[in-house]
Parts: structure tokens; C-alpha cells; sequence
């Protein structure tokens, strides 16, 4: 993207974000945008703290409710990584009080850590006996594995998509018991501190109160009211952890990691892909669920996307794995009463600049149009595939001779001389190379095992 784009962009970004503010009683908002490892852009709007006129910024700590699934799905990646565990074992193997848990359907079975990382274990969305949304008093470990023994699964594994706080605060005290340490303690030596997110916490005292935005419960027609901060105790795991924009991009950036892990990843890039990988799909097939991530169609690719919502804050985080582009947006405030969150802001966002950043990423990669034309042409095998490629819109695409565009594949270039990756059609994934005689001209194409020969 040009820079005049880029802050042309931005500049539209701002004003959407101050209508939010305005339209919605907002206190305060932060938002980073990542590219690849990069923060393309960072900014606070309003305030941290209303009362002291303490201006939010992107150092500005936050409660991220529900995001906090995301950070303890990965530190079980890790554990199975590291041969602690397999998603597919059932979580009464770590956690044997999950065994009391009953299930009214035909041929049950153990609920296993896939399922409830992916919300698709069937159990309560809540802890049965408690309300601590009324109250902001949750339970300790102990009160919550005595509860599980009125606890019925509400559907069967692996029918619908059930969204748990329960299943994640289970998730979290079997992350204690395969490592032998407070949750807190793993998640922060072995995930936060790698990826080099210093700000991040749970516990109030520790944190930099000088940072620490004050929370607030919204109504419409009414003033902002200072929310409770409670100690989440067993759901620390599921929404419990504060965090900046700036911490929160490092997370996004692990997304993009294209080798193993090492002691800046906690996960490699064969468990990132496992991670991203749909468990389940609604029944449109528009949205699914994989480890911890939703799954959401935003400007024609899939998205990863998780949200938060807790006293007095709500967040979101959505990452385009294949542009290598996401958004972290975290407020100060709870709407009672509004539809309206974090993640729409976040999808208009990634729809504007999405598009940009690819048509930028192919240029980068490109190659003139006179030397697309270099490779066009129809190529056969005869009497088995004929096959035509032409240039639209920039792209080399390849297909049935008279085919659509729509219809057509792209063939992107690699670095090496006369070689495109196929990325659809018959050789998805595989390499297009083409041959050239002693004046240049191409006069044969080497698709996977495929030999055409040009015609013309």
C-alpha cells in the first residue's frame, strides 16, 4: 500500500473509531494494527480513567475477558507438544472429578480437551450453583470440581458449537496439574514472557496501576459506572488476564510463525496450522470454531477471531492468517444494553486495508505484465488435458480453454527462474515450471508430473 493510501486509510480508521466513542458512550478505546511482525499502526482515544482524565494510549492496560482462551488453548498446544498430554485423551485422565459429570444422550463419552477447546464438549456455558455475574464473587478450584457433580451436558460432543466458561476453567486447573504449577505461573513463564509480553497479568496488586484503565458499565442516557474488579479465581483461565494492544500484537504475530517452536514461540508452525484448523462448522458453513479461535469469513478469507466481554471492558482480536494482517481493540467499557462490540469495528478494518496489502504483496512479487505474457498460451497434453493461461487483473491464471477467470487458478512466482506455485486446479500446492529453448521462448510447462507442451 502507498503511504498516501495507508494514511488515508487510517485517517478513516480514526474517524470510525471516535463516531464508537460518541455514539456508544464509550470511555476509551486502543487498537493496534500487525502486518506480518510489524505494528503498521497503534493509538488510544479517550480515556483510561474518566474520573482522573487519564488519557488511554497504547499502554494502557485493559481486561480482555474471554481472549484469555486463546492464551490458555496455547499453552495446552504446548503441553502436547512437549508429550504432556493428546487432545483426544479425555480431561477426566488429569482431571478425575470431570468423571461426575453426567450425560443424558445415547453412547456417551469422556469429553476430551479438542472438544472443550473448541466450545464442542456440550457442556454448560456456566458452573452449576453459582452467579457470580450477579454478584462478581467466583469460585476457587475446590468449590468448582464439588459442583460438577450436578453438572449435566447440555448436548452431546461434537453436535453443536456450545460456548463454556466452565470447560475453560477446567482447561486451566488441568493446565496446573500436567505442570505442577499455579496457571498463572505456566501461561506467564512459558507463553507471555517468550513472545515478550511483560505487561500482561491477572492478579490486580502486580499490575502497573499506573497504566491499569479503570472499567465501566454503559447504559444508554446514563453516566459511565465504575465497574467491580474481581478476582476470577477458577475462571482465570477462561477470562481473568489484563493486557495492552502492544502485548496483545506480539500474540498476533506467533500467528504468523513459519517455523518451529523456539524459545521466542511457544508453538510451531505445524501446531499454529493445527490451532487454526476448523474442528467444527455451522450448519451455512460461513463460521466454525477451531483450538480457542472462532472462524468468520472477512474480506474473502477465513479469519480467526475471539472476543471478550467482562465488567466493565470488552475486546477483540481477529487475525487474517493468509494476509498476515490483524487487529487487537480493547475498551474500557461494557454495554448493557448495545449490540454493538469491538469485533464489528474490527471487521470494517480488515476489510478496507485487507485488500490493499495483497495487491501490494503482489506487486512486491511481480513481475511486469509484459513478462506474465512471456507464459501465456495454450499447452496440452494431447488427447488428455489441454489448458490455456492468461493474465487477468495482474495474476497469471491458468484453466479449461474459454474458462472464466472465477473458473481459473492462480499461478504465483517463486523465486527461482520461470517457476510459479499453483494454488488450486489439479496440482494445488505444487510447482509450475517452465521450460524455455535457446532464444527464451517457453515451449513446455512442468505442472507437478504433469508435462504440457506448448502450443501456443
Amino acid at each position: 500500500m502507498a503511504q498516501d493510501q495507508f494514511f488515508g486509510a487510517i485517517a478513516a480508521i480514526q474517524t470510525t473509531i471516535k463516531q464508537a466513542l460518541q455514539e456508544h458512550g464509550l470511555p476509551g478505546i486502543s487498537i493496534a494494527i500487525v502486518h506480518n511482525r510489524d505494528i503498521l499502526w497503534s493509538a488510544g482515544f479517550g480515556f483510561a480513567d474518566v474520573e482522573q482524565q487519564i488519557a488511554a494510549t497504547p499502554e494502557t492496560l485493559y481486561g480482555i475477558g474471554s481472549i484469555t482462551k486463546l492464551i490458555t488453548a496455547t499453552a495446552l498446544l504446548r503441553l502436547r507438544d512437549t508429550g504432556q498430554l493428546h487432545l483426544d485423551q479425555p480431561v477426566e485422565q488429569i482431571v478425575l472429578e470431570l468423571a461426575q459429570i453426567r450425560s443424558p444422550f445415547v453412547d456417551p463419552r469422556p469429553v476430551t480437551f479438542r472438544q472443550i477447546m473448541s466450545h464442542t464438549a456440550g457442556l454448560p456455558r456456566e458452573a452449576v450453583g453459582f452467579s457470580y455475574w450477579n454478584s462478581a464473587q467466583y469460585p476457587g478450584i475446590d468449590q468448582l470440581l464439588a459442583s460438577l457433580e450436578q453438572t449435566n451436558l447440555i448436548f452431546a460432543p461434537l453436535t453443536q458449537w456450545k460456548y463454556s466458561n466452565l470447560g475453560y476453567a477446567l482447561l486451566g486447573h488441568a493446565i496446573e496439574r500436567l505442570s505442577n504449577m499455579a496457571y498463572q505461573q505456566y501461561v506467564t513463564q512459558h507463553i507471555l514472557h517468550p513472545l515478550g509480553m511483560i505487561h500482561s497479568g491477572f492478579q490486580i496488586d502486580a499490575l502497573d496501576q499506573a497504566t491499569l484503565s479503570a472499567g465501566y458499565q454503559l447504559a444508554t442516557g446514563q453516566a459511565p459506572k465504575r465497574a467491580p474488579r474481581p478476582d476470577y479465581a477458577a475462571f482465570n483461565s477462561a477470562m481473568g488476564m489484563y493486557n495492552t494492544i502492544e502485548d496483545l500484537a506480539s500474540f498476533i504475530t506467533l500467528q504468523f510463525h513459519n517455523g518451529p517452536a523456539d524459545e521466542a514461540h511457544p508453538l510451531g508452525v505445524a501446531s499454529l496450522r493445527e490451532m487454526h484448523t476448523p474442528v467444527f462448522m455451522d450448519a451455512t458453513w460461513q463460521s466454525g470454531v477451531a483450538l480457542g479461535w472462532r472462524l468468520e469469513r472477512i474480506a474473502d478469507e477465513v479469519a480467526l477471531t475471539h472476543s471478550g466481554g467482562v465488567f466493565g471492558y470488552t475486546s477483540n482480536i481477529t487475525v487474517l492468517p493468509t494476509t498476515q494482517l490483524g487487529v487487537v481493540i480493547l475498551t474500557n467499557g461494557f454495554m448493557q444494553d448495545s449490540l454493538w462490540r469491538p469485533a464489528s469495528l474490527s471487521r470494517v478494518i480488515l476489510e478496507q486495508l485487507a485488500p490493499e496489502m495483497r495487491q501490494l504483496a503482489a506487486q512486491s512479487t511481480v513481475t511486469t505484465h509484459s513478462e506474465l505474457a512471456h507464459y501465456t498460451g495454450t499447452y496440452t497434453i494431447p488427447g488428455l488435458i489441454t489448458m490455456d493461461i492468461i493474465i487477468h487483473n495482474g495474476k497469471l491464471l491458468a484453466g479449461q480453454p474459454g474458462a472464466t477467470p472465477a473458473a481459473r487458478f492462480a499461478l504465483v512466482p517463486e523465486a527461482e527462474a520461470h517457476t510459479f506455485r499453483a494454488t488450486g486446479g489439479p496440482v494445488n500446492g505444487e510447482r509450475v515450471i517452465f521450460q524455455v529453448d535457446e532464444d527464451g521462448s517457453v515451449i513446455q510447462a512442468q505442472a507437478g508430473n504433469f508435462s504440457l507442451i506448448r502450443l501456443s
